[in-house]
Order: C-alpha cells, then structure tokens, then sequence
C-alpha cells in the first residue's frame, strides 16, 4: 500500500479539522437540553410535552453518533501529529505495510 505523501496529508489533516469544527458545532446545538417549561396546563399540553421529550431524545442519539465521528476525527488528527496516520496497525510487520 502506498503511503501518503506530505502534501495529502496536510490536505487530510485541513479537512479533518474543519470537520471536527462542524462536528463540535452541532454536538453543542444537540445537547442543549428542550425548555419544557412550566406550561402544562391540563391534558391539552400534554402532547406538546411528549412531543418535546421525544424531540430532545432523539436530539441526544444524533449527538451520542456524532461524539464517535468525532473520537475518530479526533485520532486521525493525533496520528497525523504523531507522523503515523496511514501505517498499518493490524499486523506486527509494520515496517513492509510502508
């Protein structure tokens, strides 16, 4: 397997980090927990604080998926700053996997 030259892993690395950007960007909207408020009224609230909860629910899923996207941003940016991002990390024979 060829490995990546300067170039391409500056290029790499510049796109990682913007993605990181974006990623921590729309984890902070994500976690900022629904103002259910002190609104309930009787029954007639009810479905609009059900639909709420739901809504900060599934809020929480997408930010839990986008907090691993961002462990694996985050490691490729620490192998590149290593000067080890692309070499083979499956086998002990690292040396011909260059």
């Amino acid at each position: 397997m060829r490995r990546m030259n300067d170039k391409e892993i500056l290029k790499l690395k510049i796109e990682l980090e913007a993605r990181k950007k974006d990623l921590e960007e729309k984890i902070k909207k994500l976690s900022v927990p629904v103002d259910f408020g002190d609104d309930v009224q009787g029954n007639d609230d009810m479905p609009e604080e059900a639909d709420e909860a739901e809504e900060y629910g599934n809020n929480l899923s997408v930010a839990d998926a986008l907090k691993k996207e961002l462990a694996d941003v985050n490691g490729g940016l620490e192998k590149i700053a290593k000067g080890v991002y692309g070499e083979c990390e499956s086998c002990e024979h690292r040396d011909h996997c260059k």
